[in-house]
Parts: structure tokens; sequence; C-alpha cells
């Protein structure tokens, strides 16, 4: 008898606990943003035009259009709230155009592999922004390309910083980062050449600032930015690693590497600007042997620093090669290679970051192992190829096995005279 009244019992209960559970989902899933029937509103030179969710209770600024005849637009003031709504999101959202291209607030295409990023005449004026307390998320590229913007605040529920952010924002000078910023990408101020100063509020959990120009994180202390304000730059004992991009703007000429640094990351020391790398003694990750910064634990390398000629020798330290590695001080000519290296992984022979490669010289008696070879054909070097005598037959193999021997500008032995002359080249200032 128990078994018959428990069974609709059970299904009852299981009901009300499933009707619980959606209703309480619908309280706090947020609804999809009204597409459909944009609003606007007008203040001055802007008009701000924006997107409202379905809930009703924020507003999405997708766009700003300015009107220099309509009023004075030095400063770009972003409403806290449209027709009551507060402003929690704003810049370019990808439903409001079918191109698939990255664009500013101010709806103008934003490609920064090819340097645009997004400029246009009439955005001239514009000095300073002001964003509200209510901004929680800025977009991608959103204030990209105002040139003549000199300091921003950025408001402290923002929780992310997106890539090209402020990208080509060449006169901004300061920057406050936002209190409960979490997730951080250092290519937010590429072409921010101007950048000296950083602030964040100390209670901030993820970040902290050394010497207004660097930015850690907290646990870790991995530095993962810096501005372009130093051009000798110390960084502080206690940083245990180097981002990757973290150089991207700075334009320090001298970088000190304390001893506590364990990790560097791929690319993290890509700069044209810097010419000197010193790395404390008592390091036990990373060393220097002539123009390279290599690894201490596998002689891979991690930095090479070309001379002004161009002229760059791979340290017989070195014994692997791989894509991670910086390029610092400017242009690669000229690259001799170590004569003990064995191994390369992925894209580690490509030096010729902007075209300028003119010949490599391969020192070893055997060509080394290629693995993790890129698709797009670019693991071995297309110059002028020197080898040693006797070697050349093993090299054109190895060329024609990577199918990058018809692409060689040109193939050639060097006797030891020659190789001394460009090894001379690579160590002149």
């Amino acid at each position: 008898m128990k078994r018959r009244w428990m069974t609709p019992l059970f299904f009852v209960l299981l009901a009300v606990i499933v009707i619980g559970c959606t209703k309480e989902t619908a309280k706090t899933t947020k609804p999809p943003w009204d597409y459909d029937n944009p609003v606007q509103t007008t203040s001055g030179a802007f008009t701000y035009h924006a997107y409202v969710s379905g809930d009703e209770d924020e507003c999405w600024i997708y766009q700003i259009d300015v009107n220099t005849e309509e009023g004075d637009a030095a400063t770009l003031s972003i409403p806290s709230e449209i027709d009551g709504i507060a402003v929690t999101h704003i810049g370019f959202a990808e439903v409001s155009n079918d191109t698939g291209s990255i664009q500013n607030i101010f709806g103008n295409v934003v490609d920064s592999d090819n340097g645009k990023d997004g400029y246009a005449k009439t955005r001239k004026g514009i000095r300073s922004i002001f964003i509200p307390d209510s901004v929680t998320d800025i977009e991608r590229a959103c204030f990209s390309g105002l040139r003549y913007l000199r300091s921003v605040e950025i408001p402290d529920n923002v929780r992310r910083l997106r890539s090209e952010s402020f990208y080509g924002c060449r006169r901004l000078r300061t920057v406050k980062l936002p209190a409960k910023l979490a997730e951080f990408r250092a290519d937010a101020f590429n072409g921010c050449t101007a950048l000296r100063t950083l602030s964040i509020s100390s209670d901030n959990e993820a970040f902290e600032i050394a010497d207004n120009c660097m930015l850690l994180t907290k646990q870790e202390q991995e530095l993962v930015f810096v501005t372009a304000g130093k051009r000798k730059l110390e960084i502080p004992e206690g940083v245990t690693g180097i981002a990757t991009g973290a150089f991207s703007i700075s334009r320090a000429r001298s970088v000190q590497i304390p001893s506590t640094v364990q990790s560097i990351g791929s690319r993290a020391l890509e700069n044209e600007h810097i010419r000197d790398i010193r790395i404390a003694d008592d390091n036990d990750s990373f060393a220097i042997s002539g123009q390279c910064i290599y690894a201490k634990n596998d002689n891979r390398l991690v930095v090479a620093i070309p001379n002004t000629n161009g002229y760059l020798r791979i340290s017989n330290r070195i014994t692997k090669l791989d894509s991670t590695f910086s390029i610092a001080g400017g242009t690669v000519k000229v690259v001799i290679f170590s004569k003990n290296l064995e191994e390369v992984s992925g894209s580690g022979l490509n030096f010729d970051r902007d075209g300028a490669l003119k010949r490599v010289y391969f020192t070893g008696t055997n060509p080394p192992e290629v693995s993790n070879e890129p698709d797009d054909g670019s693991a071995l070097p297309i110059a002028a190829v020197y080898v040693p005598k006797n070697t050349e037959d093993k090299y054109r193999e190895w060329y024609e096995d990577h199918d990058s021997y018809d692409l060689v500008a040109n193939w050639d032995t060097y006797n030891q005279n020659q190789l001394k002359r460009a090894e001379d080249r690579a160590n002149a200032l």
C-alpha cells in the first residue's frame, strides 16, 4: 500500500523541484540583446547608438558618430544611461555588420596586421574620454585610432582589457587601470608609443604596478607589460617570468634581468629598440653567450640581438631553435648558425621578420633535424645559402626534402677565411 501512494507523491515533488529550478534559471540567465530595435541619444558633437538587453536593464553602446559642427569634440563623455537604462557595454558588436572585420566604436575598420588603427580626421579633436562607472565591458579595438587622446581612466568594474582596446593612441601618456581588472592583453596598447605611466588600485587582486611603468601579476610575479617610458629598465628582483609580448611598445635600450626570472615567453623581448640585455650572474635559468641569450636547461635560443649592421652569429652553445625566440635590436640581414645546432622546431630557422634577410651561413657538417614543420613552408630560411665545403650535397638534399630548394636565392660554399670575415662583421658594433 505504501508504494502506491509514495510513487505519485514522488512525481509531485519532482515537478515542484523542476519548476523551481526553471524559475531560478530564468532569473539568473541574462536575456539576449535586442539587436532589431537599437536606440540612440545625442549630446553635443556625439551621437550614441545602442542596443538594449531583453530585460531592459542594460545598454550596449556599439557605435558613436561625431559631428564637430554640433559642438566641441575635445572630451568624449560617454553617458551612464540612455532612456533611463544603464550603459554597461561599449564597443563594436559583430552583429552590427556582416563584413567580418574588426571595427572601433566609431565604425572604422581596424586591421593591426596592416597598420590600420581606424583613425579618422573627424576625431582629431578628442583629447580625453570619460567612461562612466556603470561600464563593465569594453570590446576589442573600442578606442583604437584616437591619436590625440592624452589620458584615460578605465572604470573600476571593467574586468577584461581586450586586444587593441587603445591601439594607435600614439599620444596617450597616462592610464589608470580598473580596480577589478582580472585579464590583461599586452596588445591592448599596441602603437601607444608615448605611454609613460600606469596606475592601479592597491586593492586589485590580480595585478600591481612597479616603478609606474611595469604591470606585474600579484601571485606569480610575472611581468606582463612595460610602457614606453624608460630608456633603461631594471626588472625588479622577485619577478619570476616575462610574458609574451611584454615589451611590445617599450622604448628601453637597456634591460636588466634579475636572478629570479625563470621563464621568458614567446617573443617576450621582441623589440627593435633593445640593444643591450644583461642577466644576473646567479640566474639559474638563463645566460648570455655572444649575441644570444639561451636557456641553460636545454641550450635553446631565447633572444637574439643582431648588431647595428644586421649581422647575427648564433653562439655555438645553442643546440636548439624553436619559433618562440625573440629578436631584439632590429633587422637581421645575415645569420651565422651554430655549428652545434641539432634540433629545430617549427619556424625556428626563420630570422627574416621583415624581408631583409640576405645571407645565411650553416657551419655544421650536418643539417639539423626539423620537427613540427609549419604548413606555410617557412621551416628553412629563404636567402643566399652558404655551407661548408664538402657538405653542399647534404644541405641541398635537406632543402629539397623540405620543399624549399627552388626558393633559395643562391647556393655557395665558403672557406674558413670567408667565414671569419662574416663572423668579424657580426662581432663588430
